[in-house]
């Protein structure tokens, strides 16, 4: 299916587009959380409302990914993932919806009190789970996988579906933004795998802006760094013909005070979740958003971004689960 939100790849014949996504997801100003924090010029993206089934960001990797499934026949597909992703639920969600069998090779990762929920919302939605366990869990997980993939042709998709047809989804998802009529200084997102990010960089490329995007960082270094951010952006861009190119001046990747293991709860998760609930009834997780609403609150405690547009691009959807904020705060790293 081709849009004029589709358009930039549309040269790519092999290219299929599933809309997942039906409608745009609402962009505005966050008037009481900006006045609370003291920077009235604080706006949001809702990508928690990318779909009915699940939503949150992962629905825009999928779009592109699962299009490639269908056109190429595939019946089932399979993914090396931590226990209780996120990504979890918007997989197995979306493929139940079309059609496709979903196999999760998981292992063990910083264990929260998501984890229990999500798993019980895949198996709702028809996937297959093999808990992979012990400091050896990843790589059974990738071992498994290939096995699927070759002995059972399942289709591969990369964690997070963070690849470039993956980040492909983000780009489409920007250009979507870009006529929603906000043009921020800045957009601030919470990065794990990096296709979230690296999507939002060629889609800036694509529309002719020069926003400035910050990841908070959520995952591992060797999973989330700068150089897996340029060369899936730049990948994207590659599909579009554009002979824009993505560097490091275009984004920075910030860490909060906390170790980089996925799935940790970093210190003041819990009050920052309350504040963003309360002022904008909006709903924040530990892993990712919770980190991205702390890095803003501290920010703009400290004067930075003054006189700047920022935007907090929300990927989290809380279909599967709703926090209990006290074991939020006794699970917090000090």
């Amino acid at each position: 299916m081709k849009t004029e939100i589709y358009a930039p790849f549309s040269h790519k014949q092999d290219l299929v587009y599933l809309p997942l996504v039906a409608r745009p997801t609402p962009a505005y100003q966050l008037e009481n959380l900006g006045k609370r924090l003291g920077h009235p010029n604080l706006f949001i993206k809702r990508e928690d409302k990318t779909s009915d089934f699940y939503g949150g960001n992962k629905v825009r990797n999928l779009e592109f990914v699962l299009g490639h499934a269908v056109a190429q026949g595939y019946k089932e597909l399979i993914t090396p993932v931590p226990l209780g992703s996120n990504f979890t639920a918007a997989l197995s969600s979306e493929s139940q919806r079309i059609g496709l069998k979903c196999h999760l090779a998981q292992f063990k990762a910083q264990v929260n009190p998501q984890i229990e929920a999500i798993n019980d919302f895949c198996l709702d939605h028809g996937a297959e789970m093999d808990l992979n366990t012990g400091i050896m869990g990843p790589v059974k997980a990738l071992l498994k996988t290939g096995r699927g993939v070759i002995s059972k042709k399942m289709l591969y998709v990369p964690a997070g579906a963070s690849n470039v047809l993956g980040a492909a989804g983000h780009a489409k998802a920007f250009l979507e933004f870009s006529k929603q009529g906000i043009t921020p200084d800045y957009i601030v997102v919470g990065i794990g795998t990096c296709g979230t990010t690296a999507g939002i960089l060629a889609g800036i490329k694509l529309a002719g802006l020069d926003t400035k995007v910050i990841g908070v960082r959520c995952a591992h270094p060797i999973v989330c760094n700068p150089r897996r951010v340029i060369a899936m952006a730049n990948g994207v861009l590659k599909l579009t013909q554009s002979q824009a190119k993505v560097t490091q001046k275009d984004f920075q990747i910030v860490d909060l005070h906390v170790k980089h293991s996925y799935g940790v709860v970093a210190q003041g998760s819990a009050t920052a979740m309350k504040v963003f609930e309360h002022e904008e009834e909006l709903h924040l997780d530990s892993t990712y958003t919770a980190k991205v609403a702390i890095f803003l609150m501290e920010q703009f405690k400290n004067q930075q971004f003054r006189g700047k547009k920022v935007l907090y691009w929300h990927t989290y959807s809380n279909k599967a689960f709703t926090w209990d904020y006290e074991l939020i705060k006794n699970t917090e790293i000090q």
